[in-house]
């Protein structure tokens, strides 16, 4: 697992530093703001290649929030502010038996092959695990997000009376439904406002909407044929079997001093993380991805 440093912000020099303040101290509040995302065309894309709905709503929004300092901000130990490299989706799933959640949290890759299996990994690992911290081990660099896939809701606000103040954001998805040729699904975003103004929201929400429209340029059929089929189980082959770290960043097998085969990709598809995929399981399979 990748660890995350912690930047001092400049006070001096951020343009914010007196609008901080002001929410910090004087006017000590959060707010929502509720938009409708038009995920026509990711979700189109995402049945047809077999892909779940869920994960790919956690990476568009973890990548805006990524791509946007301030929704990447907290405090150091002597209560600093300051910000993230990178931010974790700490997420809900349900337990259908007793209607009760569980929260999971996920390492962040920009490259979607690698983030959603590591989300589907954690997704199976602990998916019968109950109580509200399924998954040990969360990170202080994380964002709540979580689904409400029964309601298409056209408002949501969250109360919260934290100390610190929590200035990471909290984004809910509601139920998607259909308007005309279109698909819409609601999403909140609560904010401190010490961390971001309405600007920056919108922003956020701006970021998302384009990467919900543009999935044909980061979900890419030759980068995902490589990726472990479902259902597909340990087992011995003429590979042998092959166990390696969880690690978001390309392996160069020498095959021949280890026997084992790496995953090339098409080198001429540039959207794919590198001429070699990264494993992101320890128990995945080389028979899961190529054929014999």
């Amino acid at each position: 697992m990748r660890d995350a440093s912690f930047h001092l912000l400049d006070r001096a020099a951020w343009p914010r530093s007196e609008h901080f303040d002001y929410y910090i101290r004087t006017v000590k509040c959060r707010y929502d703001l509720t938009a409708h995302l038009t995920v026509t065309a990711l979700r189109e894309r995402g049945k047809a290649l077999g892909l779940r709905f869920y994960p790919l709503l956690l990476y568009i929004a973890a990548r805006a929030i990524n791509a946007n300092r301030e929704f990447r901000m907290g405090f150091n130990e002597h209560g600093a502010p300051g910000y993230w490299d990178f931010i974790n989706p700490s997420y809900t799933i349900f337990h259908d038996d007793d209607k009760t959640f569980s929260d999971v949290w996920s390492e962040y890759d920009e490259s979607f092959p690698v983030f959603y299996q590591n989300v589907l990994h954690d997704m199976e690992t602990y998916k019968d695990i109950k109580g509200v911290r399924a998954k040990p081990g969360r990170p202080a660099n994380c964002c709540p997000m979580s689904a409400l896939p029964w309601l298409s809701f056209t408002g949501m606000a969250h109360v919260q009376a934290t100390e610190p103040p929590f200035l990471p954001p909290v984004i809910t998805f509601g139920k998607y439904f259909a308007q005309g040729p279109d698909t819409l699904l609601p999403i909140a975003v609560s904010v401190h406002h010490a961390a971001a103004d309405g600007y920056h929201t919108s922003k956020l929400i701006n970021d998302m909407q384009a990467l919900a429209a543009s999935s044909d340029q980061w979900i890419r059929p030759s980068c995902l044929r490589h990726m472990r089929k479902p259902g597909c189980a340990p087992q011995q082959g003429r590979a042998g079997l092959a166990f390696f770290p969880l690690r978001p960043y390309p392996i160069h097998c020498n095959t021949q001093t280890s026997g084992r085969k790496c995953l090339p990709n098409h080198p001429e598809d540039t959207s794919c993380p590198s001429r070699f995929m990264p494993v992101s399981a320890p128990y995945w399979f080389w028979s899961c991805w190529l054929s014999p």
